[in-house]
């Protein structure tokens, strides 16, 4: 496993295909994890323990299985100490390269800021505390055969008290975001979005480097624009490790042995 910095990255480097055609995945994994109290004092969310592993050991380990080897990770709350356990760990066959903030910049600036990373094609980008066993293959596949600009993978869900939903027409296409604790009463189907991202080097020109969301640099200008962007159902196991209370209740029942934490790999 090797490692680069921002500014040693050189564009001469291989890039190494995944067996799906796509060359590099991103994490996003910069964010200050409040909602989980006192958990993320002194540990940074992407490095709280399930079982013998870590939320963004499972999260590499998906990405070897579906056929990465080049990684970047953004990082800026405790960045050292994610990169002292990565090394530590040492997950072989991936090659790790961190982004870092000075500041931090959100999922839009982050993504845009890691950008001289990136191979002139798509990446998935995955969100650092979100766990399913979402296939990440078939999701690239249904990206690649819709020619999609950008797409999103989904839960369906219609629980808009706890999460702003994502809405989709019939032809699976991005209809619209709804804002949390108002329900929505459109004809379209709605769910959460899972923290997995795909973005053409199109879709990623309408992101800066500052502070920013990619929904609003991104989504909704490509809406106005009419781009083709498309929602990926994924129903299968999915957990929202956002809170205190959702990564515990995950952990009491790791403990118990309802949940393995390998399954997710």
């Amino acid at each position: 496993m090797s490692y680069e910095n921002q500014e040693y990255q050189t564009h001469g480097k291989k890039y190494f295909m995944s067996s799906s055609g796509i060359h590099t995945a991103m994490i996003l994994a910069a964010g200050f994890g409040s909602r989980m109290g006192d958990l993320t004092k002194r540990l940074p969310k992407p490095l709280l323990p399930l079982g013998d592993w870590t939320v963004i050991d499972i999260i590499l380990m998906q990405l070897k299985r579906a056929g990465f080897s080049r990684i970047v990770i953004n990082l800026h709350y405790r960045a050292e100490q994610i990169k002292k356990h990565l090394r530590e760990r040492r997950i072989d066959d991936l090659e790790l390269i961190f982004s870092e903030e000075m500041e931090i910049l959100g999922t839009g600036g982050g993504i845009a800021r890691a950008e001289p990373f990136f191979p002139d094609s798509d990446v998935l980008v995955l969100n650092s505390d979100i766990l399913s066993d979402l296939s990440l293959t078939q999701f690239i596949n249904f990206h690649q055969t819709k020619q999609s600009f950008a797409s999103m993978a989904v839960w369906p869900s219609d629980n808009f008290k706890d999460y702003a939903l994502v809405k989709f027409n019939r032809n699976f296409r991005l209809a619209g975001f709804c804002k949390r604790g108002i329900r929505d009463n459109s004809p379209y189907a709605s769910g959460i979005y899972t923290g997995h991202q795909i973005l053409s080097t199109s879709a990623r020109k309408y992101l800066r480097e500052k502070p920013s969301s990619v929904i609003e640099t991104l989504y909704r200008p490509a809406m106005d624009d009419n781009r083709p962007i498309h929602i990926f159902i994924h129903d299968g196991f999915y957990i929202d490790l956002g809170t205190k209370n959702q990564y515990l209740d995950l952990c009491e029942k790791i403990n118990n042995g309802i949940i393995d934490p390998k399954s997710f790999f």
